[in-house]
């Protein structure tokens, strides 16, 4: 199962300002793993009116993020499957976090992130994203919000032409840099 990094806890800031700042009933994280987002995102705030759904593809990952969840007096709904596939066909929500990869498949080989973790990306690593976008409208509701991580290790024009196809306004709400070393000459960044 994938372990949250600094992104993860980036991503946890960026949906509780999400969270803070928008009137909402319905939450969803897609690729949930062990709950990290979910939990970090709703600590400290009473869900028990709210209609909170993860999703991962990993069974043993259900097993966790319900313990996890469990121990932490939260209500959720995780649902084993691809992205929106447990969703139901008219299940909508207020807010959607997508916390799937998003790194080239020509990258992940040299780093230990993924490791016993899918991470059928592709090339430009926008696969799985790419599969959210083109498929969101059918669970946001109008006004929702969508969160999601952008990393430079993914073909972030891409990103943004299919962003911006699908929302006509985009917020950053967290930033950072780092460097990240990757010794093999022949690796093309995307």
């Amino acid at each position: 199962m994938f372990t949250p990094n600094l992104t993860s806890k980036l991503l946890v800031k960026g949906v509780r300002h999400t969270i803070n700042s928008t009137e909402f009933n319905s939450f969803l994280e897609l690729g949930a793993g062990s709950g990290f987002i979910t939990l970090g995102s709703f600590e400290g705030i009473n869900t028990e009116n709210l209609k909170i759904v993860s999703t991962d593809i990993m069974q043993e990952a259900k097993i966790i993020a319900e313990k996890n969840f469990s121990d932490a007096s939260i209500s959720v709904d995780f649902r084993v499957g691809s992205l929106f596939d447990p969703i139901k066909e008219n299940e909508k929500f207020d807010i959607i976090v997508s916390d799937v990869a998003a790194i080239s498949e020509n990258i992940n080989e040299y780093l230990p992130w993924y490791d016993n973790v899918p991470c059928n990306t592709g090339e430009s690593g926008l696969k799985l994203f790419n599969q959210i976008v083109s498929n969101i409208s059918k669970y946001l509701n109008p006004k929702g919000k969508f969160v999601y991580p952008v990393l430079s290790l993914c073909n972030t024009s891409e990103l943004e032409k299919n962003i911006n196809a699908v929302f006509s306004k985009t917020d950053i709400l967290e930033t950072k840099d780092w460097p990240i070393k990757i010794t093999n000459p022949e690796l093309e960044i995307c």
